[in-house]
């Protein structure tokens, strides 16, 4: 039996099982926009949409069932503690930090411009966090826009050439290999390219990506649905003057490690407690069309037409006339509510549930009156710790970006690190500044370190030169039991014993 031939657009069965792990999520952060376009198909057959989770019922027709679609809304619950965990991470921005030397103004460019679109480093690294927490992981690829198409670095310089980064999320993933070390050894992804078009305008096609330590291909599908290379080239990448031959261009933040290139959704369990939510809501909204408005029934005699009656009659008329045929009747029906509060009741245990999930996750949530002053304590140091794990996980794939660029240059990195906001429940409030204050008066705490400190938390903007700060500080500042100079042009007399003590107390000073 004759293998199919495979195409380099197809995933491997490793990254499509990842896929469709992830489907639930990524169908809860595409929101109510994905069924919209379903029902006018205009979304692409590959992208999770909710639709997928809101079930058809055996005889509903297919009007009905797009009503009830329409009527449907996904409460952002997933994508809110996404979010918010992203925010209490970057409340901060990520600090660079040399310990000896500044870094090369060169590298310095680098980071204000990492995706040559004017992305600053920090804010890459949010929509890096975002997507690991999300799906459980994303991946960093440094690609080099070399304009001169030359091997020769000096040439390559003049024209421009220059390193930069570009997210690949898990949906973009095809395929990779790896070695023993767990070092990606080749990287498979979708990449969009910009097709310009002097006549009709700029298009945007898709093509695939394969990376290699030392190189790259670009390939692209004709009409016929058959592979072709549309690119190649050698990457040249040094450390200490050695040519890197080993590992690909590219680190991995990963939110929810499961293997290499291997991950699932921080916020598994509280997705398909939301699409629970979502199933539900979606019934009760479309019952609710039918039970906040009275239903008009008809009892028709042996003598009437119920269809003519129905075509004739109508509900939008200021006042009805109506003459029944003998033995008819007509009346008002309502609901007495109680199935919809059972409805509503299944929805708020749900909501108890999603708290519950939230507060197992990285995100911080108040519960109300249900919850203790104890639960909210362990509650904020689990939480607090989850995040303190992913910042420390955000700064190392920072640095390996800074890393990764410089290599393709010829300017060489001085020691450094890189320090992400993990302060999440502390706050330099009054207490604490005045325990601080105390212990820079009593000799027990530099100025300096009190300053620094508060910098780091958040409390003294980053723009603020605390070196120079003191400095000003030293030369202005007086102590509160700082005696006053004593002059000829005081004209004061003293006691000789006075004098003496005043002349001990300057000589301490």
């Amino acid at each position: 039996m004759a293998l199919k031939k495979k195409s380099i657009f197809q995933e491997t069965n490793i990254v499509k099982r990842m896929k469709d792990r992830n489907r639930p999520v990524r169908a809860l952060m595409n929101g109510v926009a994905t069924i919209r376009n379903q029902i006018t198909n205009k979304n692409n057959e590959t992208e999770p949409t909710i639709v997928e989770y809101i079930p058809k019922e055996e005889r509903e027709s297919k009007k009905a069932y797009e009503n009830r679609l329409l009527r449907t809304y996904v409460t952002p619950y997933l994508k809110n503690a996404v979010t918010t965990a992203t925010g209490q991470i970057f409340k901060n921005p990520i600090q660079i930090r040399p310990e000896n030397e500044a870094l090369p103004e060169q590298v310095n460019d680098l980071i204000k411009n990492v995706d040559m679109e004017g992305t600053d480093l920090n804010e890459f690294c949010m929509k890096a966090t975002e997507e690991s927490l999300a799906y459980g992981m994303s991946i960093a690829y440094v690609d080099y826009a070399n304009p001169s198409k030359s091997d020769n670095r000096g040439e390559q310089m003049q024209s421009g050439a220059r390193p930069y980064v570009k997210l690949v999320t898990y949906y973009d993933l095809l395929g990779y290999s790896f070695d023993q070390y767990g070092r990606i050894t080749m990287l498979r992804f979708l990449e969009e390219a910009i097709l310009e078009d002097e006549e009709y305008g700029v298009e945007t096609a898709q093509r695939v990506k394969v990376v290699t330590p030392t190189g790259y291909k670009i390939y692209d599908q004709d009409e016929k649905g058959e592979d072709y290379l549309v690119e190649q080239g050698k990457i040249q990448r040094f450390v200490d003057g050695k040519l890197i031959k080993d590992y690909v261009p590219a680190v991995v933040l990963y939110g929810r490690k499961l293997g290499t290139l291997n991950a699932a959704s921080v916020f598994e369990d509280l997705a398909y407690i939301n699409l629970q939510h979502t199933q539900v809501n979606s019934d009760l909204s479309w019952s609710a069309h039918f039970y906040l408005i009275p239903f008009l029934f008809t009892i028709m005699g042996e003598d009437g037409d119920t269809e003519e009656f129905s075509k004739n009659f109508s509900l939008l008329a200021s006042n009805i006339n109506v003459t029944l045929p003998k033995d008819s009747d007509i009346k008002w029906v309502e609901t007495n509510g109680k199935a919809q509060e059972a409805g509503q009741s299944l929805l708020n245990s749900i909501e108890e549930k999603i708290d519950i999930s939230k507060m197992d996750s990285t995100v911080s949530v108040t519960s109300g009156a249900k919850e203790t002053a104890t639960g909210r304590a362990l509650q904020a140091d689990s939480s607090s710790a989850k995040l303190k794990l992913h910042a420390e996980a955000i700064e190392s794939f920072a640095k390996s970006i800074i890393e990764m660029m410089a290599s393709f240059t010829i300017y060489k990195l001085p020691s450094f690190d890189v320090l992400a906001n993990k302060e999440f429940n502390a706050k330099f409030n009054d207490s604490v500044f005045k325990t601080t204050t105390d212990m820079v008066s009593n000799n027990q705490l530099t100025l300096k370190t009190m300053l620094s400190e508060a910098q780091r938390r958040g409390d003294i903007s980053d723009d603020i030169d605390i070196d120079k700060e003191v400095e000003e500080l030293m030369k202005t500042g007086k102590k509160e039991d700082e005696p006053d100079i004593i002059t000829q042009d005081n004209n004061i007399e003293l006691e000789e014993e006075e004098y003496d003590e005043l002349e001990q107390q300057i000589t301490v000073l």
